[in-house]
């Protein structure tokens, strides 16, 4: 996973290291935490569809007990569904959303809730068939000197993203 941002109330600075071959995510805080302390960490992971990724495990050194929610987004051309789920379960998104800004929300479609460390399981990874459909309005003008069109294309696109419209 590319670590791009952490965030946790009162935090000064994060630092991202490796011990033992794995990485290290360190946060300093401004003051000692107490109690519930909520840690949000965000990353991407590059795959193409058609691939098995395994859940990034996530482990929290020197606690009593540890638990969370991980947060799957893909582009709206990927589907995504979780396999051989070990120690999580899948919960509905609208839990999250407390914390996943507006653009995250749209893109989210996984929520996995995992009540220790000891987690697993696979993300399947499809290439997902676009539906589109195209209205169009044509109007057409013609003078004693000219021939003009005016074309109106209103697409709907379902199922999965597109990047390209040609006609």
């Amino acid at each position: 996973i590319k670590l791009t941002d952490v965030v946790v109330p009162g935090a000064v600075q994060w630092v991202l290291s490796s011990d033992e071959g794995r990485p290290l995510l360190t946060v300093l805080l401004q003051q000692g935490a107490l109690g519930a302390t909520s840690l949000l960490v965000r990353g991407s992971l590059e795959r193409a569809a058609g691939q098995n990724v395994a859940l990034p495990q996530v482990e929290i050194l020197d606690v009593s007990r540890q638990e969370g929610t991980l947060v799957i987004q893909v582009d709206p051309a990927i589907d995504v569904r979780a396999e051989n789920l070990q120690g999580c379960e899948p919960v509905l998104l609208s839990r999250t959303f407390g914390w996943l800004v507006e653009a995250q929300r749209a893109s989210a479609r996984l929520a996995l809730a995992h009540r220790n460390q000891d987690y697993s399981g696979t993300l399947r990874l499809t290439r997902r068939e676009p539906r589109v459909s195209c209205f169009t309005v044509t109007n057409i003008r013609l003078t004693s000197r000219s021939l003009e069109e005016t074309a109106m294309l209103e697409f709907r696109i379902e199922e999965a993203g597109i990047r390209e419209v040609s006609f």
